[in-house]
């Protein structure tokens, strides 16, 4: 029998996971300030690589706003609702919040400190939401980082 150095070893991950451990990383960098007729907004670069098999050992890099990550969580949530597995599931984590009502009318959103602090919650966010037990081989997950336009996939 030959002995595999502890640094090696593959370990159990659990009923949802797959026998080995996979991860993925994630950087949400570089936010960028919009002016179009419709408003303003402020978008996100978004860096994903795994070690999941579904993701075929590729880097994703694509750009999204808040709103696509609300649109995310809300397809996540459905699958973890459905859900039918011998044991429990953690819940996802909150999105970082928006911001406050007064903010809107006032425009703190595209204050920098405002975009920064949301740039690394979203980051933060982001990388539990893609080691998550269910959320980690959603379909959703990897067409939000796979895909340029998340149009096609706003009626699922």
């Amino acid at each position: 029998m030959i002995k595999v150095p502890t640094t090696e070893r593959k370990v159990s991950g659990g009923a949802y996971q797959h026998p080995e451990i996979f991860q993925t990383a994630v950087t949400v960098s570089d936010p960028q300030k919009h002016e179009t007729e419709d408003g303003t907004f402020v978008d996100y670069k978004i860096e994903a690589e795994s070690s999941f098999p579904h993701f075929a050992g590729k880097t994703y890099t694509c750009r999204r706003r808040y709103n696509d990550f609300v649109w995310l969580r809300a397809q996540l949530q459905k699958e973890i609702d459905r859900n039918d597995g011998p044991l429990p599931v953690r819940p996802l984590p909150e999105l970082p919040n928006s911001e406050s009502l007064f903010g809107w009318f006032t425009g703190e959103r595209f204050t920098p400190e405002f975009i920064q602090k949301r740039m690394v919650d979203l980051d933060k966010w982001l990388n539990q939401v893609a080691n998550h037990d269910i959320s980690c081989e959603s379909k959703h997950l990897l067409a939000f980082f796979r895909d340029k336009s998340l149009t096609y996939y706003l009626d699922w």
